[in-house]
């Protein structure tokens, strides 16, 4: 019989309501896989400035070190048998420096007792709940800085060569957002922001990255209001193989070891 496991919501450290990174996941379509008739990929989409208007407020300016609770969790699933997902390195965040890390595996290998496909995901979340701060009424341009270095390999092996294709993709997404802890709810969040992965459809690949991350957008602060900046990464390991065959597929992301990281540098707010 095929064994299957729920998927464990991840439980990020902070106080209040806050919108789970589950919540988030299902308003950021683009974070999910795309298949696409590609052997080996990697790909990085960067945030793109918004219309800005010129500030007339003075800055709020947060950096290292940074008040407030790291924002950490994990989440993942997976179905049929001979698969795993594992967090390998528990995700963390040190207030201190700034410095997030996390890192997430997958393996999975074609099983006849299975149904239809055997999957397997892993998704660790470190960031930072900033603490509570104030701004003058009105519409002020925002931007949050990261800087990150991670490392990802991605195998594929389809046995048989033909009809399905096992999968193995790596990601690394931030999210951010504005709290308003005096009213109980979330500000609109930006409309851009940054993705980059890997995935293979047949070989091994392993990638090793760095990118500068500024994410730019434009938010309306109340006077007299307390506010907080959630800005976090989110680190996935996902695969498929079909249940026929001997397919392999693993994937592995580092953000944790071996010099990989990520900083978050500043919250400017004008």
């Amino acid at each position: 019989m095929a064994e299957r496991t729920g998927r464990v919501q991840a439980t990020p450290t902070g106080a209040g309501p806050r919108r789970t990174p589950a919540d988030v996941r299902r308003r950021v379509p683009w974070a999910r896989f795309v298949l696409v008739p590609a052997v080996a990929l990697s790909f990085v989409l960067l945030a793109l400035p918004v219309a800005q208007s010129a500030p007339s407020h003075a800055a709020v300016i947060l950096r290292a070190p940074f008040g407030g609770k790291a924002y950490l969790g994990s989440s993942g699933g997976t179905q049929g048998c001979h698969v795993s997902a594992t967090l390998w390195s528990t995700p963390a965040m040190n207030r201190s420096s700034g410095r997030a890390t996390g890192g997430v595996k997958a393996n999975a290998t074609s099983c006849p007792s299975a149904v239809g496909v055997d999957t397997a995901e892993m998704v660790a979340y470190f960031g930072l709940y900033s603490h509570t701060f104030s701004a003058s009424s009105g519409l002020h341009n925002v931007t949050i800085h990261w800087a990150v270095t991670w490392t990802s390999t991605v195998s594929a092996h389809p046995n048989p060569a033909v009809g399905s294709y096992p999968l193995a993709q790596t990601y690394l997404t931030v999210t951010s957002y504005f709290y308003d802890a005096t009213s109980g709810t979330y500000l609109n969040g930006p409309m851009n922001g940054w993705h980059a992965g890997n995935v293979t459809f047949n070989g091994t690949t392993t990638f090793h990255q760095s990118a500068a991350v500024s994410i730019f957008f434009n938010e309306t602060f109340v006077a007299g209001h307390r506010y907080q900046v959630e800005t976090w990464f989110s680190a996935t390991s996902l695969l498929y193989v079909p249940d026929s065959g001997s397919s392999t597929a693993s994937s592995n992301m580092n953000v944790a070891t071996s010099g990989n990281g990520a900083k978050l540098l500043s919250v400017v707010i004008h």
